[in-house]
Parts: C-alpha cells; sequence; structure tokens
C-alpha cells in the first residue's frame, strides 16, 4: 500500500557529493554558464568577419560562367545583325529584288 511519507532517493546526488539543498545551486550555476557561453559565442559571432563564408563554391562558379557564355555567343550574332542593318540603312545604293539576289549569288 502507498503511503503518504514517502520520499524518492537521489543516489546520484549523493555520490556527487552534493547534498540534497545543492540541486538548486547547482542548477543556478549551470543556467548561468550556459548562459554565458551564449552571449559570448554570439557576439564572437557577430563581430566583424566572424561569420564569413568561403564565397562561391566550384559549381555556382561554372553555373555563372555557362551564363555569360551564353550572352556572349548570342551578342555576337545579333551584333553581325546590327551592323548588316545599319549597313542597309545608310547604304546610297538602292537595290532591286532581282539585283540583290544576284549579289548573294554572286558572293563566295
Amino acid at each position: 500500500m502507498l503511503t503518504s511519507d514517502y520520499q524518492p532517493e537521489q543516489p546520484a546526488i549523493e555520490a556527487a557529493g552534493i547534498p540534497a539543498g545543492g540541486k538548486e545551486i547547482t542548477m543556478k550555476v549551470l543556467c548561468a554558464t550556459l548562459l554565458s557561453l551564449l552571449i559570448t559565442g554570439t557576439q564572437a559571432l557577430a563581430s566583424a568577419g566572424g561569420g564569413n563564408g568561403e564565397g562561391m563554391g566550384l559549381l555556382a562558379t561554372f553555373f555563372v560562367a555557362f551564363g555569360v557564355l551564353i550572352i556572349l555567343f548570342q551578342l555576337i550574332p545579333g551584333m553581325a545583325l546590327f551592323f548588316g542593318m545599319v549597313k542597309g540603312i545608310f547604304s546610297s545604293e538602292v537595290k532591286t529584288p532581282v539585283q540583290a539576289a544576284a549579289a548573294d549569288r554572286t558572293r563566295p
């Protein structure tokens, strides 16, 4: 039968040499230690240069380089078309469609 005067044993606390009332003191010291470590660690990470990464990785560099190559390969034909258009606008010679087709056939 259960009685009301039951007290659980505390073998771990007694084995460590801490009196029964010392559990609260130990918890206060533990909480204060953890809090001070947390504050110190937060300040260290927030300091200048403390949380810098390594920059872009190798795959990110390849991805950016691939995008640049796509833009360059589209820029070259675009510039050729643009200069051909400007040349056609500012040329003084007027060609009929038959003359233009004949000029295209004579080109190598």
